[in-house]
């Protein structure tokens, strides 16, 4: 009976240790906080440790509220350091050796947050620098694609103009060729592969535009290969010029 109330009282003492310690680490602690003054954090720092007086040994040692503040103590071997240093006469010195290098190591850690925090910051400079850049070409690419979207229709009203004698708008036929002269020309005017495949769109099954000038223009193999489906089809033209495109071998074989 008496073994087993020992055993009880010990089981008790380690459920009520146990319950102490989920509460501690459920609250809230200064030291966690990035924005509490040192004060603070240093009494944060004082609710992990305290101080347990060993009369029999003659010593007094650091005790961890926490098994996770016990076992932090053991790994840094503090209590051996304590029962050796208490027991030299030159104590004095040995803990002022001991205070230097934990100031030392806490300087070191200082330094090296301020560097992390300085590095934090220049790659937070950089983000919004690149997210600056990021937006400014976005802007610049739609303008591009809306000018370019402009042009192309600007082109394919004017073929349809160019193609059909009696319709259209004379303006956008003199840009292309005189009224019914069966001409489409379009010399240095920029054109680029995607506007070459909506003009050869117009021009399938056109029988009224014979000659097509589309000479200096960025015109390229799969441009060449658009305007040589049209002229295996159904078609009146009878003269292309891509001269001073960008046209190689596997264009000009097309």
């Amino acid at each position: 009976l008496q073994a087993n109330t020992i055993r009880l009282e010990a089981l008790q003492r380690m459920a009520e240790e146990r319950e102490e310690n989920l509460k501690m680490e459920n609250e809230p602690r200064p030291e966690d906080d990035a924005d509490a003054d040192p004060e603070s954090k240093l009494a944060g720092g004082r609710l992990r440790f305290y101080v347990e007086s060993k009369p029999a040994l003659g010593v007094s040692l650091v005790k961890g509220k926490r098994s996770k503040d016990r076992e932090w103590l053991e790994t840094k071997d503090c209590n051996s350091f304590l029962k050796k240093v208490q027991k030299n006469p030159n104590i004095k010195d040995m803990l002022i050796q001991r205070i230097a290098e934990l100031y030392g190591l806490s300087m070191v850690q200082e330094e090296e947050a301020s560097r992390l925090e300085s590095d934090i910051k220049q790659r937070e400079q950089e983000i919004e620098h690149l997210t600056h850049k990021n937006v400014y070409y976005n802007d610049k690419l739609s303008l591009e694609e809306e000018a370019k979207r402009r042009t192309l229709l600007r082109y394919v009203h004017a073929v349809k103009a160019a193609a059909s004698v009696g319709d259209g708008d004379t303006r956008e036929r003199d840009e292309v060729g005189s009224p019914g002269s069966g001409r489409l020309q379009l010399p240095e005017a920029g054109l680029t592969d995607e506007e070459v495949h909506a003009i050869a769109a117009m021009l399938r099954g056109n029988t009224t535009i014979v000659e097509l000038n589309l000479r200096g223009n960025l015109i390229t193999d799969e441009g060449a290969r658009a305007i040589a489906a049209v002229l295996n089809g159904r078609t009146a033209l009878r003269n292309v010029d891509l001269r001073g495109n960008k046209v190689g071998r596997p264009g000009l074989r097309a």
